[in-house]
């Protein structure tokens, strides 16, 4: 049997962590399957057991701790402590978003921990492939969706189906204009123009779709992403093509903003809201503010979580409220988190949690743009690169959704950093 590392076993589960709870809700969808709980414990426990062995034949790489290591590993011990502290029941641990804790922050981390240039090489064809495969489906489940009353499209069946697909849409979107970015050139006139015009199509689909599945938030998310990646890859690449492709895709998104709603009656009701009056903030905490948050759309909802999260902080900035004890003080008690990881950090876990969360999406950011400027083989500057876009794109992302609980893909990355500073390490060392 040949080493776990020598195979593509950890890029594999690595975007299964990400993607693969989709496709799975996607196939039941499909296959008028109904879904239970215990589908999708089964596929965290095989997930878990998975890594878990490829994390114990790597055992050594967990020798040496990086900074950003260490900064992880604080994070995980307050989030720890605190939830032994105000556990008042087993229930908090069953039945609050700290079950995921396991699952999606510290599988993501250790898997990315694991993850060489190479596994990053394979990651990214990965979600090149699954977002190739996902477009034609979107279109068979847009064709048999007959339209609601919302606007809203609930991709494979699923209310949150636009969030977990434009995930995977923009990811892929990300791979595969950094492969075609640093793919060979054919020397050839009617080859290049062939490589261009595929780079721009597949661009152009894929940005279409995205913007179709009405995910704001991984939209504003994509826009980030793509943008990094074209002011960053100018080793090895041509500066007309990626100034090219950058314009393209801005144009595609606005063509897209423009046309769909005229091809598509259940297009373009959530891209219209509109700004809460801040007015209406005042008092935000309590009873005071009963009635006075306009709930009308998602912006309005975000502002007042947004508002509410920065309240929680000022009104206990040391200790905060809580692990998962947002909604406990919220007056917008739809969700159980601000839909902002730093923000979230900062009024669950006061200034100490907030810091240390902020502390490793800084210095991650930091460390990724130092691998950009020092490497200079054209694999491991394709990984770098997109791993720049990657990062990029799920931090904002994440202040958009996310919660730190569950925020898989930012672990993931943050933890092929780590590994990368690990390696780097190495090196200087061996020199």
């Amino acid at each position: 049997m040949m080493h776990p590392g020598n195979q593509y076993y950890l890029p594999f589960a690595s975007f299964l962590l990400l993607s693969g709870m989709l496709f799975l809700l996607m196939t039941a969808h499909f296959l008028g399957i109904e879904w239970h709980k215990t589908f999708t414990i089964t596929f965290y426990f095989g997930l878990l057991l998975w890594i878990a062995f490829l994390a114990y034949s790597q055992r050594k790489i967990f020798s040496v701790f990086t900074p950003l290591d260490i900064l992880f590993t604080v994070f995980i011990l307050l989030v720890t402590v605190r939830v032994i502290v105000e556990m008042e029941s087993m229930g908090y641990l069953f039945h609050s978003s700290v079950r995921y804790l396991p699952f999606l922050t510290l599988l993501p981390y250790i898997s990315g921990r694991m993850m060489q240039v190479r596994d990053v090489l394979v990651l990214m064809r990965l979600f090149t492939v699954a977002v190739l495969l996902l477009l034609p489906l979107l279109l068979l489940d847009r064709m048999n969706f007959a339209g609601g009353e919302t606007g809203r499209w609930p991709v494979f069946g699923l209310n949150y189906g636009p969030l977990l697909v434009g995930s995977i849409l923009v990811s892929g979107l990300l791979s595969t204009y950094v492969i075609l970015l640093y793919k060979k050139m054919p020397e050839a006139r009617k080859s290049l123009l062939a490589h261009r015009a595929l780079t721009f199509l597949l661009v152009g689909l894929i940005t279409t779709s995205l913007v179709w599945v009405t995910a704001r938030g991984w939209l504003v998310a994509g826009v980030f992403g793509f943008t990094v990646i074209s002011v960053f890859a100018w080793s090895h690449t041509v500066f007309s093509f990626r100034l090219g492709g950058l314009l393209f895709f801005y144009g595609v998104i606005f063509l897209s903003l423009m046309f769909l709603p005229k091809f598509d009656s259940n297009f373009g009701i959530l891209y219209s809201s509109s700004f809460i009056n801040t007015e209406a903030f005042s008092g935000i905490l309590g009873e005071a503010c009963a009635g006075k948050v306009q709930l009308d759309n998602s912006l309005s909802i975000r502002m007042a979580l947004y508002r509410e999260a920065v309240d929680m902080f000022l009104n206990n900035p040391l200790y905060g409220v809580g692990v998962d004890k947002f909604s406990a003080h919220s007056c917008v008690s739809i969700t159980s988190f601000p839909h902002s990881t730093i923000l979230q950090a900062f009024s669950e876990l006061g200034l100490p949690g907030g810091l240390v969360l902020l502390g490793i999406l800084v210095f991650a950011g930091l460390y990724l743009v130092n691998f950009c400027f020092s490497v200079t083989n054209r694999k491991k500057l394709e990984a770098v690169i997109y791993l720049h876009g990657f990062f990029v794109a799920f931090t904002v992302s994440d202040q958009i959704y996310g919660n730190y609980l569950v925020s898989a893909g930012t672990w993931l990355v943050i933890g092929i950093i780590a590994r990368m500073q690990q390696d780097r390490i190495k090196e200087a060392n061996n020199v």
